[in-house]
């Protein structure tokens, strides 16, 4: 072997490394911001969440209601919350964990296609500078939200798929310019998951993900070789499938009723408003927004920066378009458009009524797509240009670098800063909670309107999750462990019949048993006796006709089974008049729960 050959068979190893080491660092340092801040409260979005997930478990909300969440209709966020609520019992700081290997596993994808390593694309030291940046940008704490929100990897995962599907739409775009044809097989595949994105995963994020995929093949077909445009319609199946499920997507969303219509001079003021205000969004990915106002920097540079991304991303693809536009990956375009459609689209949303809003931490996630994919155009710029070109775009490409990593570290440090007083706020969150969100100040802190964050804390309450996970009672105490053993006909819902005699089976448990026994106005008064060896003695209750009686039976170290007999039994058909029933009906039995202090005890059954 030549050691020109060692040496093409060495840089692949050696960005794999460097990348490798990148990631680990990156996902430490995160792991580390999380436990310095500790944000294991449940807040915004997730309080209305939760309590339509609780609705929707108990048959009262659609699964059509359930999926349409108005700007963000879709599924995914659904799904997270209801797999931590039956798993962990809502466990926000697993979930935030959780966030850091969703973006590491986005940095690894990203960071290994830009170095060039295991592709066709040559791994150069450009490339392997922007493959180690990579993790330290799409891990900055300029996007802290949505690291300390128990939804943040959803979003960040939906990410993972979106770049995903850009990833194999864009190989297919390159086979069929390349002659080689697409397999009717990634057609389907691409179809199928395009719609299940729109539909289930992108949610208001479709309108970017789609324009993004639209965007670069029609650039292609447009100023590809006229050769090629025939073999680029072959791969247009997919793109047809996005089209019909955005339509989907548009004309359900527009019968719920949350759109307002605007006047064609309200609509052009509206553009031309969010245009003006790209750069400040774009440029929020140099510096994060907060860190620009703890140091007391002019929001004039988050222009500055923003305008300097979309010159050098202009730069960036007119030089790929010499080259030919499908000379290398064309991923970084869909990143480009991605990024640059989100900002767009929230400059639209959140710039008039807040124009410093656009920066804001929690949209940073797809902002840095815009970044990378820029990033990566210059460096590819600087290795493929003749010599003068190339030295004047690797210098170009350094600074830009030097800069974005001065931004990043100030943001790192100011927010590790911060971390202790976010960890005060989370922790004045939580005792909102537990208090039941009193006021609309504590709904302010929780960032959710008053009757949501309410809403959210009851069933936080009742079902014992996140904050109130500490306060459920032992196992043993779960009302799943009593049992109705004989004398009792099939429940019912709300309860079960019991006949003249019957036996309950009462599971260790230091709470007191409560239950309540039901008899109807034409059955009469009757008188049950229960014998419990806990107790020393029968204990008999009167049941009146008509009314509900409660019953209590202390708690106690082990299971025991209690007899419980009833003077009196009615059977319908024969006690009744116009009575169809045969059964022996004694007392119907409901709400059986352990009583163990907070809300609804140990729940029923």
């Amino acid at each position: 072997m030549s050691a020109g050959a060692a040496s093409v068979r060495r840089a692949p190893t050696k960005s794999v490394w460097l990348l490798l080491i990148s990631l680990l660092l990156s996902l430490a340092l995160h792991q580390a911001y999380l436990t310095r801040a500790y944000p294991d409260a449940v807040y915004m979005d997730s309080l209305r969440l939760l309590s339509q997930l609780s609705e929707w478990q108990r048959g009262q909300l659609s699964s059509l209601e359930f999926w349409n969440q108005g700007q963000h209709r879709g599924l995914v966020f659904q799904a997270a919350l209801l797999a931590n609520v039956e798993w962990f019992s809502l466990d926000p700081l697993l979930a935030n964990r959780m966030t850091g290997f969703a973006i590491l596993a986005l940095s690894g994808w990203l960071g290994f296609a830009a170095s060039g390593a295991g592709g066709k694309e040559k791994a150069t030291p450009l490339r392997l500078s922007l493959a180690c940046l990579i993790p330290l940008l799409l891990f900055s704490w300029a996007g802290f939200e949505l690291l300390t929100l128990d939804l943040g990897w959803p979003l960040w995962g939906k990410n993972l798929l979106v770049v995903a599907y850009f990833a194999l739409h864009a190989c297919s775009l390159r086979r069929a310019l390349s002659g080689e044809g697409v397999a009717p097989g990634r057609l389907v595949l691409l179809t199928v998951t395009g719609v299940c994105l729109v539909l289930l995963i992108a949610m208001g994020w479709s309108y970017a993900f789609v324009g993004a995929v639209l965007g670069v093949q029609m650039l292609v077909f447009a100023i590809g070789p006229a050769s090629s445009r025939r073999r680029i319609w072959s791969a247009w199946p997919p793109a047809a499938g996005l089209i019909v499920a955005l339509l989907v997507y548009v004309a359900i969303g527009s019968n719920s009723g949350t759109s307002a219509g605007m006047s064609l001079a309200q609509t052009v003021s509206s553009l031309l408003r969010a245009l003006a205000l790209l750069p400040d969004a774009l440029g929020s990915t140099w510096i994060g927004l907060e860190t620009v106002r703890a140091l007391g920097i002019s929001r004039d540079w988050l222009w500055v920066f923003g305008m300097a991304s979309l010159l050098l991303a202009g730069f960036g693809v007119l030089g790929r378009w010499r080259r030919g536009l499908a000379s290398n990956s064309l991923l970084p375009l869909y990143l480009l458009a991605y990024g640059v459609l989100t900002a767009f689209s929230i400059c639209v949303a959140r710039g008039g009524t807040d124009p410093a809003a656009v920066g804001a931490s929690r949209y940073y996630m797809d902002f840095v797509l815009f970044q990378v994919g820029m990033l990566w155009l210059l460096a590819e710029q600087a290795d493929e240009s003749p010599a003068g070109h190339g030295r004047l775009a690797a210098a170009t490409y350094v600074l830009a670098c030097v800069l974005v990593l001065a931004g990043q570290l100030l943001t790192y440090r100011q927010e590790w800063k911060a971390a202790p007083y976010r960890k005060e706020a989370f922790a004045a969150m939580n005792r909102a909670l537990l208090a039941g969100v009193p006021d609309a100040a504590a709904a302010q802190l929780l960032q959710a309107p008053l009757e949501d964050a309410r809403l959210g804390a009851k069933v936080m309450r009742e079902r014992y999750l996140g904050a109130f996970v500490s306060l459920r009672p032992a196992r043993s105490c779960d009302p799943a462990g009593i049992r109705f053993l004989s004398g009792w006909h099939q429940p019912e819902p709300g309860g079960v019949w019991m006949s003249g005699k019957a036996r309950l089976l009462i599971p260790a448990c230091a709470c007191a048993f409560e239950a309540k026994a039901y008899v109807p106005s034409d059955f009469g008064k009757r008188r049950l006796r229960l014998s419990d060896p806990f107790q020393p003695a029968f204990v008999h209750i009167d049941l009146p006709a008509g009314a509900t009686t409660g019953i209590r039976l202390p708690g106690g170290s082990s299971s025991r089974a209690v007899e419980i007999n009833i003077d009196r039994i009615v059977i319908p058909a024969r006690d009744l008049a116009g009575g169809r029933d045969v059964r022996e009906l004694g007392a119907f039995w409901s709400q059986s729960a352990f009583a163990c202090g907070v809300g609804a005890g140990g729940g029923t059954r």
